[in-house]
C-alpha cells in the first residue's frame, strides 16, 4: 500500500507531496481527495494571520475617543460685576492653557459714555521665563477701543501655560450696563502660525 508524505514550509504555505510508492491501490480521485483535506486542514503556525490582524485594525478604527475640547481660551475678569459711578474698577485679559504663544496683539472695546479709561499694564505671561517683550497701548476714547500690540523678542519660542496677558484700569462715568470684548485676536506661535482661540466676554453695571 502507497504512503503519501506532506510537507509545509513556514508562513509561505507551500505544500510538497512526496510519493514514495503509490501502485495501483491509490487511484487519481484519492489523491486529490488526500491533498484538498490536507490543504484545509492546516493551520499556520508562525506570524500573525491576515484575518486577526485585520479584524484589530477595524476595531482601533471604530474606537470612540473621549478626549476634551482642548482649544485655549481668552477671557476677560473684572475686579467687581456691580459698581458705583466715579469708582474705579479693573479689568484683566487672561489666556488659558495655550501653547507656544509668541505674538498676541488684540483690541478691546468699551463703552466710552461709561467709563474712561485711566491705565494700561502689560501681564507677565509673555515674559514669565525672562525673556524680552514689546508691549505698546492706543486708545481710541471716542470709540471705546484701546488698540494692544504684545510679542515676545528674538529668536525665541513661544510660551506654553495660562497666565495675564494685560490689566485695564477704568473709572466709572455714568450708570448702565458696560460690554467688553476682543476684537481681532491674532495670536500666532514663533513661526508665525495661527493659533486658533476662544474668546469670553464680559460685563460690569455701574448704578
Amino acid at each position: 500500500m502507497g504512503i503519501l508524505f506532506l510537507e509545509l514550509y513556514g508562513q509561505e504555505g507551500l505544500l510538497q507531496v512526496h510519493k514514495v510508492s503509490l501502485g495501483k491501490f491509490i487511484s487519481p480521485l484519492s489523491i486529490s481527495l488526500i491533498l484538498l483535506c490536507g490543504i484545509v486542514c492546516i493551520i499556520p503556525t508562525h506570524g500573525h494571520s491576515e484575518s486577526s490582524a485585520g479584524k484589530g485594525s477595524r476595531l482601533n478604527a471604530g474606537t470612540v475617543s473621549n478626549k476634551p475640547d482642548l482649544m485655549p481660551i481668552l477671557f476677560l475678569s473684572t475686579t467687581s460685576s456691580v459698581i458705583k459711578v466715579g469708582e474705579v474698577i479693573t479689568l484683566t485679559v487672561l489666556v488659558e492653557r495655550i501653547e507656544q504663544l509668541y505674538s498676541s496683539p488684540f483690541h478691546l472695546t468699551y463703552n466710552p459714555s461709561l467709563l474712561e479709561l485711566i491705565k494700561v499694564s502689560e501681564g507677565d505671561f509673555l515674559k514669565k521665563d525672562g525673556k524680552e517683550t514689546a508691549f505698546f497701548q492706543a486708545n481710541n476714547s471716542e470709540a471705546g477701543q484701546v488698540v494692544i500690540g504684545l510679542s515676545r523678542l528674538g529668536q525665541v519660542g513661544g510660551v506654553t501655560g495660562s497666565g495675564i496677558l494685560a490689566t485695564f484700569t477704568f473709572r466709572s462715568k455714568s450708570s448702565g450696563v458696560g460690554k467688553f470684548s476682543i476684537k481681532e485676536p491674532e495670536f500666532r506661535n514663533a513661526a508665525m502660525e495661527s493659533i486658533p482661540i476662544k474668546v469670553v466676554l464680559t460685563e460690569v453695571r455701574v448704578e
